[in-house]
């Protein structure tokens, strides 16, 4: 009786049917990872299962494709897990000063009616402008419009960070009231690097009256 309760407990281990989960044996989807090779500190793509990439970029120096590069600043990679330095944007900054002289030879910086130069009734004013960069970024594209003596768009020379440009015209205003002649100039520039425009603007005033001989 022994040998036939055994003989069948073996049958039915062998004749039984044992059921996995459909998901232990479909395979996980793979997903491209950048690993770092320590031996000589390069990125090479891998392709691996999902939770594997998953603890890679977890517990290790990896990364994705297009993505940013662990501990590297400014750093990203490109799809084939190469090295793309984006480095840090600078800022764009621009400054202009517009200066005035009754002469042709003295200019000062007469921003309001209490530095204004005096000028005769029918006389005008010779203008200087400078162009300074100061920014962390080189400048381009760097125009100075001053409609009032028909400085359209005058275009000057790319600028540096902490370059300058210094430039006259023989173009004048004229005097033809008594009171203050305002005439103000802009200059506008863009980015080298983002394309940013910057601006800045300056005022040169003169007091314009009849000057006792």
């Amino acid at each position: 009786m022994r040998r036939r309760i055994l003989t069948a407990t073996v049958a039915a281990m062998v004749m039984g049917t044992v059921l996995f989960p459909a998901t232990a044996f479909a395979k996980q989807p793979k997903v491209e990872i950048c690993h770092l090779d320590e031996d000589n500190a390069t990125y090479k793509l891998l392709s691996i299962p999902e939770k594997a990439a998953q603890r890679h970029v977890a517990h290790h120096e990896d990364g994705y494709p297009l993505g940013e590069v662990p501990n590297m600043d400014g750093f990203t990679f490109d799809e084939n897990c190469g090295l793309v330095d984006g480095g840090p944007t600078g800022t764009p900054a621009v400054r202009l000063i517009k200066e005035v002289s009754v002469n042709g030879n003295n200019f000062f910086d007469a921003n309001d009616e209490a530095t204004a130069l005096d000028q005769d009734l029918g006389f005008g004013g010779y203008y200087r402008f400078t162009v300074i960069n100061e920014g962390t970024v080189a400048l381009v594209n760097v125009k100075i419009n001053d409609p009032l003596i028909g400085l359209v768009d005058h275009a000057i020379v790319d600028l540096d960070p902490g370059e300058r440009a210094v430039f006259s015209t023989d173009w004048t205003t004229a005097c033809q009231v008594e009171g203050f002649l305002v005439n103000t100039a802009t200059v506008d520039a863009q980015s080298a690097d983002t394309g940013e425009t910057v601006s800045d603007s300056d005022p040169a005033v003169l007091h314009c009256s009849e000057i006792a001989g």
